[in-house]
């Protein structure tokens, strides 16, 4: 079980209390490193327990992997929708897949819950699609950058329990500093 910083864990139950004001889908909004896999990994803990089928989507196929290492990590049993794949497994209640393979399935299967990573840039129409075909189906979209026209027509929550200078002043980031490119 894993065990989440404070912000966190907040996020997680403001994303439960959203779906229990009908919020279908929502976007969990946090800066670069703030944990927002760490989120998700937590909630996929607590949706296994309630026996739900989870799909975790991502943009591409190094991610796929990344996030199969983290599954392993807490030893959640769990398949890759990727065709040839040494892990397809299909029958496992949690599946991971990038947004490329399902615009290639004939069916799209169907999930209690959906986790996307990096949202804003898997907004293809093979995700759409399944929105969809599966309305009722609860999805969270994590993202740094909630800035994509997409998904105000398809999320009608955001997330988003602490700020970049929060986490910096917390410890938890470094400082950051601004680079930019003058014209020569």
């Amino acid at each position: 079980m894993l065990t989440l910083r404070p912000y966190q864990d907040k996020s997680k139950e403001v994303l439960r209390q959203g779906f229990r004001d009908n919020h279908i889908r929502q976007i969990l909004c946090a800066s670069t490193g703030a944990g927002k896999s760490v989120i998700m990994l937590s909630m996929i803990e607590s949706a296994i327990e309630k026996g739900s089928r989870v799909l975790f989507i991502c943009e591409r196929r190094i991610l796929v992997e990344q996030f199969s290492v983290h599954l392993d990590s807490l030893n959640i049993d769990h398949g890759i929708l990727m065709s040839k794949h040494w892990r397809f497994r299909p029958d496992r209640k949690v599946q991971v897949a990038s947004a490329q393979t399902l615009e290639r399935m004939e069916s799209l299967p169907s999930f209690d819950i959906v986790f996307i990573d990096e949202v804003h840039a898997c907004m293809r129409k093979s995700v759409i699609n399944m929105f969809n075909i599966f309305p009722s189906m609860r999805v969270v979209g994590a993202t740094a950058t909630p800035f994509s026209p997409k998904l105000a027509a398809h999320f009608s929550n955001v997330v988003n329990v602490i700020t970049m200078r929060e986490l910096v002043d917390d410890g938890h980031l470094v400082p950051f500093r601004v680079f930019s490119a003058k014209e020569i």
